[in-house]
């Protein structure tokens, strides 16, 4: 009894501690993100490689160190400095830019799906090599493993990526006196304060609303916490196994939006499936009560991504 009681108190403190960090970090991220991306549009993409695997790095470094020295769980909330410099989502977009930036037009969906199944498959290997890790060595080593991709990353951003956009549109953008990249993020500003006579602006509003609010609800630490306990009682191995499994199943559905459904639903259709399917996806996983049922959820209501560049 008193095991059960101190599952369900770490579970508690666990969420709370999840909530809280969601907090510090969604205004950073979604401000660093703006600003980052703008100003890659007129100062070249490669600041947008760069920037976040440093940041990526620092939290690594703040991390390792929590986790040697054993230190207050309030240290994680530190990790905030990864979004000061965009985090991962603006080195998605960066991905996605650097896509649009080179490939034609005709060809822009079919690489930008690649682009993402390949996120999802290099995804799916470290789910399943970090849970055996865990279970091998403990926490700690496996930070080495994520440090030295990180730094790789960095290396190969600042030394091999080649600049997409064009030297003369670099030169505009450094010699602009009016802004020059911010311009960009205050038009994005303007979007969300003034309205068009559409009810655009309540519209928007609410869509960030919604997603501020999953944001802090932040479901995979909450769906891992509902893996690690009864009914399933996983451990890292089963979890890293049903991560990789969710990647493919993931990268599967992109590849049959980019390709088939493509040709048949408009680019707000396929967001609309994917935001259904993600909601009977979640809606099925609350029932799940075994680990056969949780496994077979991919498929009885497939998370199509619905945030992926090829929807």
């Amino acid at each position: 009894m008193s095991h059960v009681l101190f599952s369900h108190q770490v579970q508690q403190r666990n969420t709370e501690w999840n909530i809280y960090i969601s907090l510090v970090n969604i205004i950073p991220y979604m401000t660093m993100l703006l600003i980052i991306g703008s100003y890659s549009d007129t100062h070249g993409r490669r600041i947008a490689f760069i920037l976040p695997c440093i940041g990526s790095t620092i939290k690594i470094l703040l991390e390792m160190a929590i986790v040697y020295f054993d230190l207050p769980v309030w240290c994680f909330l530190f990790g905030v400095v990864e979004y000061f410099f965009g985090g991962v989502y603006t080195l998605f977009v960066a991905c996605f830019a650097y896509i649009a930036d080179t490939v034609p037009k005709n060809m822009l969906a079919a690489r930008m799906a690649i682009i993402d199944a390949a996120i999802l498959g290099i995804g799916a290997m470290g789910n399943l090599i970090v849970g055996y890790l865990i279970h091998w060595i403990g926490y700690f080593y496996p930070y080495l493993f994520c440090l030295a991709g990180k730094v790789t990353a960095l290396l190969y951003a600042i030394f091999f990526i080649p600049e997409s956009v064009d030297s003369e549109r670099i030169l505009r953008g450094k010699q602009d006196r009016q802004g020059g990249c911010f311009q960009n993020f205050y038009k994005g500003l303007r979007i969300y304060a003034i309205d068009n006579g559409t009810n655009r602006r309540w519209q928007l509003l609410f869509f960030m609303a919604v997603y501020f609010i999953a944001e802090i609800i932040h479901l995979e630490d909450i769906r891992t916490l509902f893996e690690l306990n009864a009914p399933l009682c996983w451990n890292s191995i089963y979890i890293g196994y049903f991560g990789a499994f969710d990647d493919i199943v993931k990268c599967i559905a992109i590849i049959i939006a980019a390709f088939l459904l493509n040709k048949c639903f408009s680019v707000e259709g396929l967001f609309l499936i994917g935001i259904i399917s993600s909601f009977f996806h979640k809606f099925y996983i609350a029932f799940v009560i075994s680990t056969v049922m949780m496994f077979l959820c991919e498929y009885a209501a497939v998370n199509i991504p619905k945030g992926q560049s090829s929807v």
